[in-house]
């Protein structure tokens, strides 16, 4: 259960990393993200955003390391994830580039759903 655990926290840490590089500026963000940020006040945000992103991939490969601290980058990961799903609904408003993200992310919290009940069925047995 460990190696699933592992693997389940890999996989969400890949996914936050992508948009770090959102904090190189505008023509990253209009690669991720397809749109071009021209006021400079939503450029500041969204590479806020990429630092967060780079946090919350810190903490989940973290805990690929130390394993007393997985349900925290579990629970850490689901809130980033499921928040921006919720956030996103109805999706089909939204282009294809923002769309994808929102797949990946069901992807993300499918994984760390596994993880957590990995996670928990290990403190029940212990």
């Amino acid at each position: 259960m460990n190696m699933i655990i592992v693997v389940c926290l890999l996989i969400a840490a890949l996914a936050h990393i992508p948009p770090v590089a959102g904090v190189l500026g505008n023509a990253t963000l209009k690669r991720l993200y397809g749109i071009d940020i021209s006021d400079p006040n939503l450029l500041l945000l969204m590479q806020h955003r990429g630092m967060l992103f780079a946090i919350v991939a810190a903490v989940l490969l973290f805990a690929v390391f130390r394993p007393e601290f997985r349900l925290f980058a579990i629970l850490v990961g689901l809130l980033s994830t499921i928040s921006f799903v919720v956030l996103a609904r109805p999706s089909d408003m939204f282009d294809p580039l923002i769309v994808r993200v929102v797949r990946v992310d069901w992807v993300v919290i499918a994984a760390l759903l596994i993880a957590l009940g990995c996670q928990l069925s290990a403190y029940v047995h212990h």
